[in-house]
């Protein structure tokens, strides 16, 4: 009777095991089989895949057991295999989130990819002048809000309107200024603050009428090569008149060189009176057109 008996070399083969719903990966989904102790690398070579217009899905990075690391945030990592073990490709659904602003304005998001069910906080800005007006679009709630929350769960876009801001009526400016103890017709005529305009007269240029330091008026004038200008204090603080801008080269004859210049909102305004040839002496005066 003879007995036969032979060594058997433990398997030193590991598998693998790659998952992913989206993309291309290598090695690709599936099982692989290594050596024990054979470094591995693996990426995915598409971690952004269009699915339609605005919608998109973005690998987010991979989840492990065995000698792959339990997470990680890349689209790549390195392993050396010593088990078997399984790595499978993290992969996040996004939507598009357009943004515009019309003119008058600015909004804080133009233009973003966003995870989908994430809520953006989205927020309309009016320039000097103007106001909010409102949004157009995708928007669940709040349209009239300057700002608005969007729960992204499709690609949603969104327009914000602005409007000129329009000029107080003289009764809504007095009872803002707390000139309400009579008809506004009245009030107007009384110079509350002492400073030799009446309040009607602070209306029309948009000045204030409890401020007596608050005056219509011209603060500078000077001259550059070809050139004078002229800087008064008006603002948009009251009606929305224009101001005239005459001149005179002997105090008793005056024309109007302009009879539409908007006043600014910031209450400073530069005029410009640009002359060929030689510069005169010249006067000015700044009118506020009446009856606008």
């Amino acid at each position: 009777e003879i007995d036969a008996f032979a060594d058997v070399a433990p398997s030193l083969d590991r598998e693998l095991n790659i998952g992913s719903a989206y993309g291309r990966c290598d090695p690709s989904a599936g099982a692989h089989v290594y050596t024990s102790g054979v470094p591995v690398d693996c990426s995915v070579t598409e971690p952004v895949i269009a699915m339609g217009v605005g919608t998109q899905v973005v690998c987010t990075g991979w989840s492990g057991t065995g000698s792959v690391i339990e997470s990680g945030t890349n689209t790549s990592t390195r392993l050396t295999i010593a088990q078997d073990s399984a790595l499978t490709w993290q992969w996040s659904m996004q939507y598009r989130l357009t943004v515009t602003a019309q003119a008058g304005g600015s909004v804080s998001v133009t233009g973003a990819w966003v995870h989908a069910d994430e809520v953006v906080e989205v927020t309309a800005t009016a320039e000097s002048g103007f106001v909010f007006a409102g949004w157009v679009g995708d928007v669940e709630d709040g349209a009239d809000s300057a700002a608005v929350h969007v729960t992204m769960d499709a690609a949603k876009m969104l327009t914000a309107q602005f409007a000129p801001r329009l000029a107080p009526t003289l009764s809504e400016w007095m009872g803002g200024h707390d000139l309400t103890n009579g008809v506004p017709e009245s009030e107007g005529l009384i110079d509350h603050d002492e400073d030799g305009m009446s309040s009607g007269d602070e209306y029309l240029a948009g000045t204030d009428p409890n401020d007596p330091d608050s005056l219509f008026c011209i603060v500078e004038q000077g001259m550059q090569p070809g050139s004078n200008y002229i800087t008064w204090l008006a603002g948009t603080n009251g009606s929305a008149a224009p101001c005239e801008v005459w001149c005179s080269s002997n105090l008793m004859d005056w024309q109007v060189l302009d009879d539409a210049v908007a006043k600014s909102p910031t209450g400073t305004n530069t005029w410009w009176h640009v002359i060929e040839g030689v510069v005169p002496s010249l006067s000015y005066q700044v009118r506020v057109r009446d009856g606008e």
